[in-house]
C-alpha cells in the first residue's frame, strides 16, 4: 500500500500493518501526522498513544499546593522574594501578597453567600491567578476534538495546555512547575468545559472571569473566584500533573505556533490538525465567549 497524500509516494506499508491501523481507527488511512510522522485515519486522528501535545510532568500539584504556589511560596525560582514584587493586569497595579478590603474585589460567590467572608474582611492579592486571568484576557482558547483545552496568545501562537484525559497542564516556555500559562489553562476549562458546578463556586468563578474580561470586574476578583473553587469547591482535588512539556506545530500558512485545535488565526482558520468536528473556541473580544470554526 503506497501513500499518496502530501506528495508522499516513496513509503510502502504492508497490508497487515494497514489493517492493524485501520482496525484501530475505524476508518481508511488519509494523511502523515505532523507530530510523529505515522499515519492518521480519514478523521484526522493519530492513534500513536505516544503522540501528544502536552508530555505530563513529575510535579503533582493538588489544590492546597496550587494555592500554596499563589499565596505562601516566599522565592522565585531565581531566588527573588515574591513579598512587595509588583505587576500589572488589566491597567491595574497589583503588589504581591497586598490586601483589599473592597467588595468589588470579593467573588460573587462570597457575594452570594455560597463561600465565606474573606478572613478579616480582605483578599489577598497573588504570584498567578491574577496574572492567569489576564493571559486569557488578551488571547483565546480552544478545545482540541480530543478534549485538550489550549491557550492562545493574540498573536494565534499556543502558550499552553490542559488535557483533561491525561490530567496534566504544560506551557511552550517549559516551566518545571505550575505557571500563569498553566494556571491560565486550567482556568479556562473550569470555565468553559469542566461540567461539575462545584456547588455553585463553578458558576460564580466563570461569572467573576467573564466580567474582568469585559472590563466589568478585577483580576483579583477573578483570582478570588478560582481560589475558592480550588479550596472549598474540590476542583482538580485528586491532583493533577503540572510542569510538563508543549509539544506545539507550525501552521503553513501563517508560521503560527498551534497545537491540536489547528491554527487560530482568521485568515487560515480551516487549518487544523484534525478536522473531525467543529472547533469550538472562547475569545475574550466576543461578547458570548462562544464561537465555532468549521
Amino acid at each position: 500500500m503506497s501513500c499518496a497524500q502530501n506528495g508522499c509516494d516513496t513509503i510502502t506499508l504492508a497490508a497487515g500493518a494497514a489493517q492493524v491501523a485501520t482496525a484501530v481507527g475505524s476508518a481508511s488511512f488519509a494523511c502523515h501526522c505532523p507530530r510523529c510522522g505515522g499515519f492518521t485515519t480519514k478523521d484526522g486522528q493519530c492513534h500513536n498513544p505516544m503522540c501528544h501535545a502536552v508530555r505530563a510532568g513529575r510535579e503533582v500539584y493538588d489544590p492546597g499546593r496550587m494555592i500554596g504556589r499563589q499565596y505562601r511560596k516566599r522565592e522565585d525560582e531565581a531566588g527573588n522574594l515574591f513579598d512587595g514584587q509588583t505587576y500589572e493586569v488589566g491597567g491595574r497595579a497589583y503588589t504581591v501578597n497586598a490586601s483589599s478590603a473592597d467588595p468589588a474585589d470579593f467573588s460573587i460567590a462570597r457575594m452570594d453567600g455560597l463561600a465565606p467572608s474573606p478572613q478579616r474582611g480582605q483578599v489577598r492579592a497573588g504570584r498567578f491567578f491574577e496574572r492567569a486571568a489576564d493571559v486569557l484576557r488578551n488571547g483565546n482558547v480552544a478545545k482540541a476534538p480530543d478534549g485538550t483545552v489550549e491557550v492562545y496568545d493574540h498573536d494565534g501562537n499556543l502558550v499552553s495546555a490542559y488535557e483533561p484525559n491525561r490530567r496534566a497542564t504544560a506551557d511552550r516556555s517549559s516551566n518545571a512547575r505550575g505557571s500563569t500559562e498553566q494556571f491560565a489553562a486550567l482556568m479556562a476549562y473550569a470555565a468553559y468545559y469542566d461540567r461539575s458546578e462545584h456547588g455553585g463556586l463553578g458558576s460564580a468563578f466563570r461569572q467573576d472571569l467573564i466580567d474582568f474580561m469585559r472590563g466589568q470586574g478585577s483580576a483579583l476578583r477573578a483570582a478570588d473566584g478560582f481560589y475558592l473553587l480550588l479550596k472549598e469547591g474540590g476542583f482538580m482535588d485528586i491532583g493533577i500533573r503540572m510542569g510538563g512539556t508543549l509539544k506545539t506545530l507550525k501552521c503553513p500558512t501563517c508560521g503560527a505556533q498551534i497545537g491540536k485545535a489547528g491554527c487560530r488565526k482568521r485568515e487560515c482558520h480551516n487549518v487544523t490538525v484534525a478536522q473531525s468536528e467543529p472547533i469550538s473556541f472562547r475569545s475574550a473580544q466576543n461578547s458570548n465567549f462562544d464561537k465555532h470554526i468549521h
